[in-house]
């Protein structure tokens, strides 16, 4: 159960590292921005994916598998195409435009973590009996 406070205490600070990053760090550098946020979202997925493939009961928890819709459906393909694209002149990512995919990956990350909350009620639940 440490591990899944764990995924939800890295999951609110990559939310307001990217917040901060882009309204403080966008002054210096879009490029440094983009570094700072994005290593946030990368650390959230790396983090859940290695602690909960060690977890016996991996393919029962929400996070696990919301961990990788996060990761490799939506932070790995857009830290790529940002590192591709350093002139931002892209209209798209895979083929959806930048602005509905960033969409995409926002309500992707809200799942992640009510995915968290509800492996953490489950454990709770599991406790109690």
């Amino acid at each position: 159960m440490r591990d899944l406070f764990l995924f939800l205490f890295l999951e609110v600070l990559a939310a307001i590292n990217a917040a901060v990053s882009f309204s403080y760090l966008a002054t210096h550098g879009r490029l440094l921005s983009i570094f700072v946020a994005s290593s946030g979202f990368l650390l959230v997925g790396a983090v859940i994916i290695y602690k909960t493939w060690k977890n016996p009961r991996k393919f029962k928890m929400a996070s696990f598998w919301m961990g990788h819709v996060h990761m490799w459906v939506t932070s790995v393909p857009m830290v790529v195409h940002r590192l591709l694209d350093l002139n931002f002149t892209s209209e798209s990512i895979l083929g959806v435009p930048v602005s509905q995919f960033h969409a995409f990956a926002q309500y992707v990350y809200y799942g992640l973590m009510v995915a968290t909350v509800f492996d953490i009620s489950v454990e709770v639940l599991r406790k109690k009996k």
